[in-house]
């Protein structure tokens, strides 16, 4: 039987951004979807609503994960040092603290990347 839990910190963030982008992509086609049937726009329109889009979220995925990444890295440093052996008391604060901070932080990157397009549209 294998463990759910990561055995790595690198392992965890890997999960973490995939988790992330398997929530987003359909997310992202059903808005999308709604905006071109709400807006009727025309061919020319279109093309650049949907090059629009893509220039958008190539621009915003890479600083995306890079503030996933840094905002999980004491867990990932944690589960690194429980995996060497080499925990004490000073390593588990600041992963814990992560821990709690990890799901509003997380809102507040994705409010913000949903509402900047928004917002320029």
């Amino acid at each position: 039987m294998t463990s759910s839990i990561p055995r790595s910190g690198r392992g965890f963030l890997q999960r973490l951004v995939a988790t992330t982008a398997l929530l987003s992509i359909p997310g992202l086609a059903i808005v999308l979807a709604c905006l071109v049937a709400l807006l009727r726009l025309t061919d020319q329109q279109l093309d650049w609503f949907l090059v629009a889009a893509l220039v958008y979220g190539v621009a915003i995925v890479p600083f995306a994960i890079l503030v996933q990444c840094r905002q999980a890295g004491p867990i990932a440093e944690y589960l690194d040092r429980l995996r060497d052996g080499d925990l004490d008391a000073e390593a588990c604060a600041p992963a814990f603290a992560a821990v709690l901070s990890l799901p509003l932080r997380s809102a507040v990157l994705g409010f913000a990347v949903w509402t900047v397009p928004i917002c320029l549209i």
